[in-house]
């Protein structure tokens, strides 16, 4: 079964008043609180020839571990800029039960903490798994002050119906499905895809550096282009360049595969307070290599990434809905992408927050980053939590990435 757990990890200074068996009263306090409010954190996932089910539970359980002699110090991880490879999931997350939708586990560091966050994105998204912190991090500050004080509510949304198959998608066969669906493919066994050439790379993107990216993408053919845009059609130009340097594929193509919520897109169907995995994937491109690499590549990519945005709409999750239906046992739906041997890229994670969210009752993080399995040519956005700049992180084939401009 493929890993579909991912991880949030937020990274803490351990503040000089710190006590952790408050600590700990006040998580568990609040986690009791946000199971009341969304039960479906506490559910466990089973499958049945690879049908998923969700089983309702009672509890849900806060893990604590105190790895000071064990893990990397506070000051060590904060002198690399708290790089995800030094997060290693299968210490601060272990995984004694692989059922449950959600995990969670306190790691006490020499000088820090480590909050490990996970849920499995067939049932969760980065939404999802927001809302559920940002309402466990203001139950435990208000019980670690006052702990008669009144525990915040959240009113879930958790209908799917617009994500279920329409009595037109079922009518369809699986041929006809499949060709409804551009950005997918089945296939009857995945591919083995060596990782032992794959390594991480961390960069950072100032402010000044992003207004120039967006000084240079002009809207072609949309109206109007994003920050996300041209960050994204950056990285899509940038990578392709250094890949063309080692692969010499001047004939080739490139997409750029990245999510879209739907929350953002249509509220009517999906509303904001929908608690679940609301995410759809946009395909950019394919687009010649020739043309990413132009003149007006970075216009050229930007619109791409607009227009595939646009693009997106709910029919898409009928049709999937449909296909899932009629899938043989021996059959994997997977996205039509190469990014290892191929020219293609992903996007995985854009996650903007405040920081303030995360705010336990020890004060704000230092750092968050998401565990990122090792896939050539998957990229991951985040915030850097200490100033207004963004960070993101490259796996790709260790030659040459050290070659990609970071700002």
């Amino acid at each position: 079964m493929p890993d579909h757990m991912f991880t949030l990890f937020l990274i803490y200074p351990t503040p000089p008043d710190f006590n952790l068996e408050n600590t700990i009263i006040s998580l568990k306090q609040s986690l009791a609180n946000a199971r009341n409010q969304i039960p479906l954190i506490a559910s466990q996932l089973q499958f049945n020839n690879n049908t998923p089910s969700l089983i309702p539970s009672k509890s849900i359980d806060l893990q604590v571990r105190n790895l000071s002699d064990e893990h990397k110090p506070y000051s060590d991880l904060a002198a690399h800029s708290f790089a995800p490879t030094y997060l290693d999931r299968e210490v601060l997350l272990s995984a004694e039960d692989p059922s449950p939708v959600c995990r969670l586990q306190l790691n006490i560091i020499q000088g820090g903490l480590i909050f490990a966050f996970g849920a499995n994105h067939i049932v969760f998204d980065l939404s999802s798994a927001h809302t559920v912190l940002s309402l466990l991090c203001r139950g435990s500050n208000i019980y670690n002050s006052n702990c008669s004080g009144e525990m915040p509510t959240y009113k879930a949304d958790i209908r799917r119906d617009a994500f279920k198959a329409s009595p037109q998608a079922t009518s369809l066969s699986k041929k006809d499905l499949i060709q409804r669906l551009p950005t997918h493919r089945i296939i009857n066994s995945p591919p083995v895809v060596p990782t032992s050439t794959i390594r991480g790379f961390l960069y950072e993107i100032s402010e000044p550096a992003i207004q120039t990216l967006k000084d240079k993408c002009k809207p072609l053919g949309v109206q109007y282009l994003s920050t996300y845009d041209c960050i994204v059609a950056w990285l899509w130009t940038s990578i392709t360049r250094v890949r063309l340097a080692e692969r010499q594929k001047t004939d080739s193509q490139s997409s750029f595969f990245h999510p879209v919520n739907l929350r953002n897109r249509f509220p009517v169907s999906v509303p904001n307070n929908y608690i679940g995995n609301a995410v759809g994937v946009a395909r950019a491109g394919p687009l010649d290599i020739s043309c990413l690499l132009g003149e007006n590549g970075p216009s050229i990519a930007a619109s791409q990434i607009r227009q595939s945005i646009q693009k997106v709409n709910m029919d898409i999750f009928s049709n999937l809905a449909a296909l899932y239906q009629v899938l043989a046992p021996t059959e994997q739906l997977v996205l039509d992408m190469d990014t290892h041997t191929g020219m293609d890229l992903m996007l995985t994670s854009w996650y903007e927050i405040d920081k303030a969210d995360y705010d336990f009752g020890w004060g704000t993080p230092q750092a968050v980053w998401i565990y990122n399995i090792a896939v050539a040519g998957r990229n991951v956005i985040f915030p850097n939590c200490d100033s207004s700049s963004w960070q993101y992180d490259l796996w790709q084939n260790k030659i040459g990435c050290s070659r990609i401009k970071s700002f």
